[in-house]
Order: structure tokens, then sequence, then C-alpha cells
């Protein structure tokens, strides 16, 4: 009886110190889940407020470089909108701990954190869109020009590419002229500069780097259009002047894409051309090899007098 009763006083124990264990575990699941909303709140305040002095920044009054400052503050604006997400989860975060702990976590400071981190999003959003504004509404004639001479530098260094080292009808021709013959003549015999197989990838890693820059300029010539439509509100009087150089672009823009594509085509085949040259020598190295081992055994068994069986024996199982 006694062993009986002491095994029931140590069970009993047990299940109570199970249950405090259980009841601690929850207890440290509701903290951690707590403190862990607490710091992604404290992150995102410190990410909040450093955008905050970047927006603050007044350098927009220096317009050297409009155009670069443009392309930075529309990347800025992109990195803000990207981020969302993050006051979005903590949202989210905020109702699941309302929900699974009503009575057990105080949530007046958990409001005070979300109603602080909207206000901080806001204030940051009207900065970024009033430097816009001052920035770029107040300098619009210079940021469309200085957007076309950009596109326009990009252009022709992918012309270079293109016609690097590939012979022309005409030595003296614009690049323009290049272009247009590009792509309305097929008959037109290229030279190719890449002559080796190493040369090739190198042309052809060139080209995918172009490609992806090419998917960015085009963002660029789309917002050409837009720059356009604001400048001719600004200075209706230029609206054939701007509708004109505007239109030059994306002409000169859209013949890019033919003979690019013929290009990467050319170099796809020049590298399969390599590759099987460099495939052919390989295997002549190979032969050569073979014979030149094939020769040494020949001499070893016909031209020597003193081969012993075993010796034969063994160069046949080498053979």
């Amino acid at each position: 009886d006694r062993i009986l009763t002491r095994a029931s006083v140590i069970n009993d124990r047990y299940v109570a110190n199970r249950q405090c264990a259980v009841e601690m575990n929850e207890k440290l699941q509701e903290s951690l889940q707590y403190f862990q909303f607490i710091q992604d709140c404290d992150d995102l305040k410190e990410w909040l407020d450093m955008k905050t002095l970047q927006a603050q920044d007044d350098t927009y009054r220096d317009t050297a470089n409009i155009h670069t400052k443009y392309l930075r503050h529309q990347a800025f604006q992109a990195e803000i909108s990207s981020n969302k997400e993050r006051l979005l989860a903590l949202k989210r975060h905020a109702e699941q701990l309302r929900e699974e702990h009503p009575q057990q976590i105080d949530f007046t400071v958990i409001d005070q954190r979300i109603n602080e981190l909207d206000d901080s999003w806001s204030k940051l959003e009207e900065i970024t869109r009033e430097k816009g504004e001052r920035l770029f509404d107040a300098n619009r004639s210079k940021l469309f020009q200085q957007s076309i001479t950009n596109l326009d530098e990009f252009m022709l260094n992918i012309e270079k590419h293109l016609y690097a080292g590939e012979q022309t009808t005409a030595a003296d021709s614009t690049d323009s002229q290049l272009l247009s013959t590009a792509t309305t003549t097929t008959t037109t015999t290229l030279e190719p500069v890449e002559n080796n197989l190493t040369a090739t990838n190198l042309l052809l890693l060139k080209q995918t780097t172009i490609e992806e820059e090419l998917l960015k300029r085009q963002q660029q010539v789309d917002e050409l259009r837009v720059q356009a439509e604001k400048l001719k509100q600004l200075e209706p009087e230029k609206s054939e002047e701007i509708d004109t150089k505007r239109l030059q672009v994306e002409e000169k823009f859209s013949k890019l894409l033919l003979p690019l594509e013929q290009k990467k085509l050319r170099l796809e085949q020049q590298k399969h051309l390599h590759q099987y040259l460099r495939d052919i020598e390989d295997e002549q190295i190979w032969l050569s090899e073979k014979r030149h081992l094939l020769q040494s055994y020949s001499d070893l068994i016909f031209n020597n007098k003193q081969q012993t069986l075993m010796n034969i024996q063994l160069l046949k199982r080498k053979n």
C-alpha cells in the first residue's frame, strides 16, 4: 500500500509538473511572438527614418545631371513601394496576436506601434512625392532633353556592338544609315570578328547583358512618352518639336530589336561552328596520340629480336 501510495503521489506530481511546463511553454511562445513583433516594428521604424532622411536630401537643387537624379528617384520610389509589404505583414501579425491571445497581451502598445508606422510611412510617401515635384516638374524641359541624350548614347553603344568588325557597303555611313541597312537588307556579307570559341562566348555573354539592359531601357522609352505629355502642357508652343524628338527615339529604339536578334542568332551559329571545329581538333589530337602509341608497340614487337613471350603478352594487355 505504501508503494502504491508513493507511486500515486509521484505520478500526481509528474502530471502537475508537466502541466506547468506546458503552460510555461505557451507563455514563452506568446512572449516570443510579442517581442518578435516589437523587434520587427523597431527594424521597420529604423528603415523608415533612414529613408526619410534620404528623401529630405536637397541635392535636387543642383540640376547639372537631372536625368541621373530622375532615375535614382524612380529607383527610390520603387524601393519604398516594394517594402510596403513589410508594413502590411506587421498589421497581419498584430491581428493574429489579437485573435490568438486576446487576454494575455496588452494591445495598447501594439496599436500604438502600428499607428506610428502608418504615420511614418505616410510622411515618407509625402516627402518623396513633393521632392519629385520640386526636382522634376520645375526642370521638365532639361530632364526631357537629358533623357533623350542618355538613350541616344545607349543606342549608339548597341550599334557599335552590332557592327563592330563587320563590312559595310559604305565606310563613311552614319549610324542611322547602318541601322536602316541592317533592317532592310539581307544580302550584305558580314565578316565576323569572333574567330574562336572563347571570343564568341564572350560576345554572347555581352549580348545577354545588352538584352537585359534593353529591357530596362524600354521602361525609359515608355517613360519618355509621359515626360513629353507633361512637357507639352508646360510648353504647348513646342508640342510639335517635342513629339518629333520622342518619335525619333522610339523609332530608332525599335529598329535595334531586329538587328540585335540577328546578331544573337549569328553568334549562336558561330559558336556551334567553332565548337564543331574544336571537337574535330580534339579528336585529331587523340588519334595522333594513339597512332604514336601503336607505332611504339609495333617497333617493340617487330624490331626487337629479344622480346619474350611475357613482354608481348603485357603489351597485348596494354593494347
